[in-house]
């Protein structure tokens, strides 16, 4: 036994059945993508990066840190405490 329907219960697909990608999908890809561009930037030695490149890592280090402070905000306001849980340490 599965947790998937047999074939007595299957239909066909319409183009409603493709449910809306999670609010929380796109929040975490542009932390993911901010990170990423972040690191490859970091990679440029400090004396070799463009103007353009180290305003660039100046804004995406304001907004991490914006980021960064909300996500801490949340956690106070739920109870969450630095440690409380092994899975957030």
């Amino acid at each position: 036994m599965t947790a998937f329907p047999g074939p007595e219960l299957e239909r066909p697909r319409t183009k409603d059945d493709v449910a809306p990608r999670p609010e929380a999908l796109d929040v975490f890809a542009r932390i993911e993508g901010l990170s990423g561009e972040e690191e490859r930037l970091l990679a440029i030695p400090a004396a070799e990066r463009s103007r353009a490149e180290r305003d660039r890592l100046h804004a995406i280090a304001g907004e991490l840190d914006r980021i960064w402070e909300h996500l801490r905000k949340r956690a106070a306001r739920l109870g969450h405490r630095p440690g409380s849980d092994p899975q957030f340490p």
